[in-house]
C-alpha cells in the first residue's frame, strides 16, 4: 500500500474521517455559541445607548417621559439623541413605511418568541432606523396612555436582520417618568402578563424577555 510521509494512505483517509466527524459535532455548537455571544453583546451595546440618551433627554429637555406630558412625541425627543437615517412613522396597514401590518394586522417580518405570529400592538406608534442599522419601536399611543407609561421596543440588529424575534434580537422596556429603562415583566393591560416561555403559543409570547437577558449570562446560549 502506498505511503505519504510515513503513513499509508488508509490511516490518513481514516485521519480525515475522524477529523470530519469531529467537525460535524462541534461545528454546530461553535456557530451556535458565538452567535449567542453577538446577540448578547449587541443587547449590552444597544441597551446601555438607549438608556444612555435616555436620561440624558430628562437632564437636557427638562421633562418627564411620561404619556400625561408629552404625549405621542416620544420618538421626536428620541430622534434627537441619535444618527437617525430614516422615521418609519406609524406601523399600519397599506401603509409605505419600513414596516407594514399585513390584512390580519400582523407583522410578517417579526414573530414572537417561539416563532409564532405576533402581536405587534404595543410597538406601532413609531419607528426609528438608526444608521448602523439598529431598529426602534415605539409604544405611545392610546395603549401607552392607558398603560401610564411608555414602551420602547430595540431591535439590537436591525429590522433587515434575522432573526426578527421577540426576545431573539427585539427587546421590550418600560420607561419610567424620570428616564429610567426598566425590562418589561408585568404589563397589566396583557394576559398572560410579560410572558418568556419556551412552550407557549401565546402571540405576546416575548415581550417579557429582556429581563431574562438580563440577568441570565447564558440566556443567548439557550433561545428555542
Amino acid at each position: 500500500m502506498s505511503k505519504h510521509n510515513g503513513f499509508t494512505l488508509a490511516e490518513v483517509l481514516i485521519t480525515l474521517g475522524i477529523i470530519g466527524v469531529i467537525s460535524a459535532l462541534t461545528l454546530p455548537t461553535l456557530l451556535k455559541n458565538y452567535k449567542a455571544i453577538v446577540l448578547r453583546n449587541q443587547f449590552k451595546e444597544q441597551h446601555s445607548r438607549l438608556a444612555q440618551a435616555l436620561r440624558r433627554m430628562v437632564d437636557e429637555e427638562e421633562i418627564v417621559l411620561s404619556p400625561s406630558e408629552l404625549g405621542g412625541g416620544l420618538s421626536k425627543y428620541v430622534a434627537k439623541y441619535y444618527n437617525i437615517s430614516q422615521d418609519c412613522g406609524r406601523i399600519n396597514v397599506g401603509t409605505t413605511g419600513c414596516i407594514r401590518l399585513n390584512k390580519e394586522g400582523s407583522i410578517d417580518e417579526y414573530k414572537t418568541y417561539t416563532g409564532g405570529k405576533i402581536n405587534f400592538g404595543y410597538l406601532d406608534d413609531g419607528t426609528l432606523v438608526l444608521n448602523d442599522g439598529t431598529t426602534l419601536f415605539f409604544e405611545q399611543g392610546s395603549q401607552a396612555t392607558t398603560l401610564g407609561y411608555y414602551l420602547i421596543g430595540i431591535d439590537i440588529n436591525g429590522y433587515k436582520n434575522k432573526p426578527n424575534r421577540l426576545g431573539h434580537d427585539l427587546f421590550v422596556f418600560k420607561i419610567e417618568d424620570n428616564g429610567e429603562l426598566t425590562p418589561t415583566k408585568k404589563i397589566k393591560e396583557w394576559n398572560p402578563y410579560g410572558l418568556c416561555s419556551k412552550t407557549s403559543s401565546s402571540d405576546v409570547n416575548g415581550y417579557g424577555c429582556a429581563l431574562e437577558a438580563i440577568k441570565d449570562p447564558n440566556y443567548f446560549k439557550n433561545l428555542p
